[in-house]
């Protein structure tokens, strides 16, 4: 079994390449040139194949539609949780302490 001899594989991850290592050469060429759309990772694979039975060939759109909307659905998330761009984030102004005491009028 060698490894993804492809000029898209380069710049597949280790961890992906190890995780479609199994796959048949012509899924694992479909997959190397989804990835230059999709830059799905070896979770998406093997969550797709627990939920989806074996990842092959004819299974590629639907692979493709399931990391898509896994992904939009992440960054959905990532989104709610950061502060709006076009509002500052509050600043509290510090609070007087007993030591610091306003100058004396002349």
């Amino acid at each position: 079994r060698g490894g993804i001899a492809m000029a898209g594989a380069a710049e597949m991850p280790a961890q992906v390449q190890k995780s479609i290592a199994e796959l048949p050469p012509a899924c694992r060429a479909k997959l190397v040139d989804l990835y230059g759309k999709v830059k799905f990772n070896e979770d998406h694979v093997e969550t797709f194949q627990i939920n989806s039975g074996t990842l092959t060939g004819d299974a590629i759109p639907a692979f493709q539609a399931f990391v898509e909307q896994e992904m939009a659905t992440a960054a959905s998330k990532q989104s709610k949780q950061q502060p709006a761009a076009d509002r500052p984030a509050a600043v509290r102004a510090p609070q007087r302490l007993p030591f610091m005491k306003r100058p004396r009028p002349a």
